[in-house]
Order: C-alpha cells, then sequence, then structure tokens
C-alpha cells in the first residue's frame, strides 16, 4: 500500500508504512517477515520524529520531517477475529481495555511444563465437528495510527471475523466492524483513514503456500527461515515473537498447536503467570513471553490464554511499561491487541457454523 500526502507534497510512504508495522512488534497480525536492521531504524527513526514534533519548542531538519510528512497508515490490525459462535455476539471492547495481566516474570519451569502438557493434549484432542472445512470466528481489537505533518491520529478498533478455510488452503471470510474509537491524545492529528468495512472476502490459496509443519524442528526450520535469509541468527525473541503471531492468527489446528508449544517451550524467556480470566469470562492458564526489546522503543509481552485441553482462547499483546511515543498514548500498560476465539470447528460447506 502507498499513501500520498493529500496536501501536495506526494511522497510516497510504502517504505516507512512497512518498517513501522514491522517495528511495532505484535500488533502486525500477519507479517511478511521480521523486520530488517535497517527497518528498525528507520521505524524508530519516524516515530521519534512524531514523539519531537508534540513539542513546539523543538525544531527538526526537513529531511527527518519528510517521511513523517506523507500520510501513511499503519494497519495494525486488519484482519478482525473470534470469539462467538451460532447466536451468541461479542461486545466491542471498550476504549484501551485494561490488560488482561501484566505480569512479566514467573516460574520458567512450570510454563515448560504446562506448554508440554498443552501439547500432548492437542495431539490427542478431538476434533470438533464433522465435515472438510474449518470454521472459525473470532474477536480482534487492535491499536491502528494515521500519520501527516509530523501529527499523528492513534484509532482502536475492534472486528468480528468469521473465516471458513478450504482443503486446498482458499478462505472465505466474513468481516465487520464493531467499533473505532480515537485513542491518543488530541493534537490535531489527521482525521483517521476510512477503514472499508468488507462483508465477505475470498482469498485464494497462495502459490507453494504449505501447511504449516506438525513436527517442532521442521517448523522451528519454516519460524526461522526468513530471519536467516537475512544472515543474522534468530534470538529467542524472535521465535516467541513468530510462534505468537501464528498462534493469534487463528489459522492453526490442534496438530500444529503442539508443535508451536514444543517451539516456544524451547524458549529460555518464556514462564509461567498462572490462571487469567478473559474478556469472555473464560478461566485459562496463561503463559508469558517478551516479543520485543528496546530496538521498538518499546517492549512488548505476549501472552498466550489456554485451556485445560490447550485450546487457546486468547492471545494479547501488551506494551510495558508504555506503548510507542509516536502514538500519542498514556505512558502506561497498554493492550496493542488481541485476539479472542470461541469457536473452532469442521463443518460440511462454506458458510456452515455447525
Amino acid at each position: 500500500m502507498t499513501v500520498s500526502d493529500p496536501d501536495g507534497d506526494g511522497i510516497a510512504i510504502e517504505d516507512d508504512l512497512r518498517a513501522v508495522r514491522l517495528l511495532l512488534a505484535g500488533t502486525d497480525p500477519a507479517p511478511p517477515r521480521p523486520a530488517t536492521r535497517a527497518e528498525q531504524q528507520r521505524a524508530v527513526q519516524v516515530l521519534q520524529t512524531l514523539r519531537a514534533a508534540s513539542s513546539p519548542r523543538r525544531r527538526r531538519p526537513r529531511m527527518l520531517i519528510a517521511s513523517a510528512a506523507a500520510v501513511m497508515l499503519v494497519a495494525l490490525l486488519l484482519t478482525g477475529v473470534s470469539v462467538i459462535g451460532g447466536s451468541d455476539t461479542a461486545e466491542a471492547s471498550p476504549l484501551l481495555p485494561e490488560p488482561l495481566t501484566t505480569t512479566v516474570a514467573g516460574d520458567h519451569a512450570a510454563a515448560l511444563g504446562f506448554l508440554r502438557s498443552a501439547a500432548g493434549r492437542q495431539r490427542n484432542a478431538v476434533v470438533q465437528g464433522t465435515g472438510p472445512v474449518r470454521y472459525t470466528l473470532r474477536q480482534t481489537y487492535g491499536l491502528d495510527v494515521t500519520v501527516a505533518k509530523r501529527k499523528s491520529t492513534t484509532t482502536a478498533s475492534t472486528y468480528l471475523v468469521a473465516e471458513w478455510r478450504r482443503p486446498d488452503g482458499s478462505r472465505h471470510i466474513t468481516r465487520s466492524v464493531q467499533q473505532i474509537d480515537r485513542a491518543g491524545q488530541d493534537v490535531g492529528g489527521p482525521q483517521p483513514a476510512h477503514f472499508p468495512n468488507q462483508p465477505t472476502t475470498d482469498l485464494p490459496a497462495a502459490a507453494g503456500d504449505e501447511p504449516l509443519p506438525t513436527n517442532p524442528d521442521q517448523l522451528r526450520a519454516v519460524l526461522t527461515a526468513p530471519i536467516r535469509a537475512q544472515n543474522i541468527s534468530p534470538t529467542d525473541t524472535d521465535i516467541a515473537s513468530a510462534v505468537v503471531d501464528q498462534l493469534r492468527a487463528g489459522d492453526t489446528d490442534a496438530p500444529q498447536n503442539a508443535a508451536l508449544f514444543e517451539v516456544l517451550a524451547e524458549t529460555a524467556g518464556v514462564y509461567d503467570v498462572g490462571p487469567v480470566t478473559d474478556r469472555a469470562g473464560r478461566v485459562a492458564h496463561a503463559i508469558g513471553v517478551k516479543i520485543s526489546g528496546p530496538e521498538s522503543l518499546t517492549t512488548a509481552y505476549g501472552y498466550l490464554l489456554l485451556s485445560d485441553d490447550g485450546t487457546p482462547l486468547t492471545v494479547e499483546i501488551v506494551y510495558l511499561p508504555a506503548p510507542p511515543p509516536g502514538l500519542r498514548l498514556p505512558a502506561r500498560p497498554t493492550v496493542g491487541d488481541y485476539t479472542q476465539f470461541t469457536v473452532h470447528r469442521q463443518v460440511s460447506a462454506v458458510g456452515s457454523t455447525r
């Protein structure tokens, strides 16, 4: 996506858009690849420009302002998500909801034990429903930011999405916008970009797109391949971030969940959080892990809330101790996004829910 400055600067911002999306670790539900070092540096520069612009006493060189002079939409939430089945409904999340947890440390051994036990239960899980099509219903909340002329407008959005995946990998998606609100400090930023409500979308299977492996060693190789392609050795944080991204996308089955849990259990930073109640009122067991560090101007943690049988109920990303400064949000722990699931089952055809 390339969007130009409506005031006439006409500066293409595709590179900055990509860089900032990749920088805000945990907020892109389906990142195409990890950020390169150059993209990390560029995105930091863009956000620092926005932060500096909030003070009228500070002047920035024109070349630093250039990228922010273009209008860019950082779509941190594009695939809505989650949670309800049948005739049930899901309420939109309140503006800037409180994190379900802000625990940043815990028992590592307990986390390993729970993840490995959950993996075993997922490998033996009974498939719900019958039929060749996998149906999921989910709700997702996330932050979006529109930037223009050194000013930004941050919005909080909630979507509901029903998705049917056919055996060939093609997908039929029904998405509805529940709520979009301004979230950031009013600093005269641009009007939020229009988010088209596309009730239905059909996505063909991507060429060469292979299902995620269910073998942990093969899965780890797939998850780290984009990083190794940059001649960079993946860190535990890189691997944890990739695992969290896959789980929150809502497109994995039980054997794939099992492999993801086993890969996550091999990282040094994973820790046990214990019982946590999600926004649907379900008591889950939470596992935490850091998924980004200081290079992103903030630290983000991923929390997996799992049921007794290891099924993901909610995946939440929290900025701690505060969100990136360019978002102009209060300096406190902030939910970057969450995905909450209630329906995972096999059905007979697209459009069927039972």
